[in-house]
């Protein structure tokens, strides 16, 4: 759906306003990182761990402490965001200022709907936990497009933010009541217990980190262009960037289905079960991305220019070296998450703490240089050294192999 309405958005808006609003929606992405946390994690793994031991009160409480921490941590971004947009938009760009401020809402939204996924994750439901955000927030967004199509409607850079915006609030509106349809009856009727707030916020805080420094590696490249280049380049990159994606789908999904099996194995010492899970996942998740790297590789370029016209060609070269990245990834599976939740938190900062860094870095030398191959080779450069990090650390940590290796390993042997 999220391919889908990048081709739409970028056919209708064109490359420059699609570029202003990539450019607008990224440094959303940024601000909403402070309010973030790390939350949806938290809420996933402590709900997931208490549901066995029945402790409804604990699960009511870290779900309400979340959201009270998310909205109160938003709110400030979002007020302080208003007044440097209001003092500085004389400077600026008026559909640039215009749109950023619409797009503020979706600091305080996405947040709290991420945790409202966590809670519906950590409670086994691991679809209804996407629903919201992965298919029901595009799908909407897609819908309100297409109808100001058939309307006849010209579409602006103003009118797709509020578009985004209005999808995330219903979303989030159907994803609390999704929650609240599936909440079990003692966890409503229980009281709400806090005293383990110390405990989540010590927990919360690697993951914030990580999921901070992980928006930044997801975000940094667009924003960057739009500082350094036009905002045509920055919308022919984000259409390599949403290429590139498809090829991380699968490791991407399985992720968020193994995520709870991986802290249930690691908390019973089943590390038999926990290596095969891992590398079952991996093998799924690399076999999947390769053939998704040659299908673009053969048919990228004829795709770009039947897709969004010959404005958009120059997206191949960076969505082959995106893809190559995340291919290589994919050898070594969903392994931050693993390491996340089996508890090893404070390495998980340090692999992407360390690749946000190379990634502004690489981002800040070669954007000037090589433009949008530039940014690709930064963020693809940046995502393989993090992931083989980690892929390091577990092995010396867990002592888990999270590559395919082991499965051949035992099928030759």
């Amino acid at each position: 759906m999220a391919l889908i309405t990048v081709v739409v958005l970028a056919n209708v808006l064109g490359a420059s306003d699609f570029g202003v609003f990539v450019f607008i929606i990224a440094l959303t992405g940024l601000l909403s990182m402070p309010a973030q946390l790390g939350l949806s994690n938290l809420v996933m793994k402590v709900t997931s761990a208490e549901l066995v031991s029945h402790e409804w009160s604990v699960i009511k409480g870290v779900w309400r402490w979340s959201s009270y921490v998310s909205l109160a941590s938003s709110s400030i971004i979002v007020v302080t965001a208003v007044v440097i947009s209001v003092g500085i938009s004389d400077s600026v760009q008026e559909t640039l200022i215009y749109g950023f401020l619409l797009s503020l809402p979706l600091v305080l939204l996405v947040p709290l709907s991420n945790i409202r996924g966590g809670a519906l994750r950590g409670l086994h439901r691991v679809n209804l936990g996407q629903l919201p955000e992965q298919i029901l927030r595009p799908g909407l967004f897609l819908a309100f497009v297409a109808l100001s199509m058939v309307v006849g409607a010209e579409l602006s850079v103003e009118m797709a933010i509020a578009m985004s915006v209005t999808a995330a609030a219903l979303a989030f509106i159907i994803g609390q009541f999704l929650l609240s349809k599936y909440t079990p009856i003692a966890v409503k009727s229980a009281k709400a217990d806090y005293s383990g707030w110390k405990y989540w916020l010590y927990a919360a805080i690697p993951l914030s980190l990580t999921e901070g420094a992980s928006l930044i590696m997801a975000n940094t490249d667009s924003v960057m262009l739009g500082i350094f280049t036009t905002s045509s380049e920055v919308g022919v990159y984000k259409i390599a960037v949403q290429g590139a994606v498809l090829i991380a789908f699968v490791m991407d999904a399985l992720s968020m289905v193994a995520a709870p099996y991986f802290s249930r194995l690691h908390a019973a010492d089943k590390r038999y079960e926990l290596q095969r899970l891992a590398s079952y996942t991996s093998l799924a998740s690399f076999v999947f991305a390769l053939c998704a790297f040659l299908f673009l590789l053969i048919f990228g370029r004829p795709l770009l220019d039947l897709l969004f016209g010959s404005e958009f060609s120059f997206a191949y070269i960076p969505l082959l070296i995106l893809a190559v990245s995340h291919v290589v990834s994919s050898w070594v599976g969903p392994v931050g998450v693993l390491l996340n939740m089996t508890g090893n938190h404070r390495v998980v900062l340090v692999a992407v703490a360390s690749a946000s860094v190379l990634n502004v870095a690489l981002n800040f030398v070669l954007i000037p240089m090589f433009s949008l191959e530039g940014a690709a080779w930064a963020t693809g450069v940046s995502l393989v050294y993090w992931k083989l990090f980690l892929w390091v650390a577990s092995k010396r940590r867990l002592f888990i192999n999270s590559s395919p290796v082991p499965l051949f390993r035992a099928y030759f042997s």
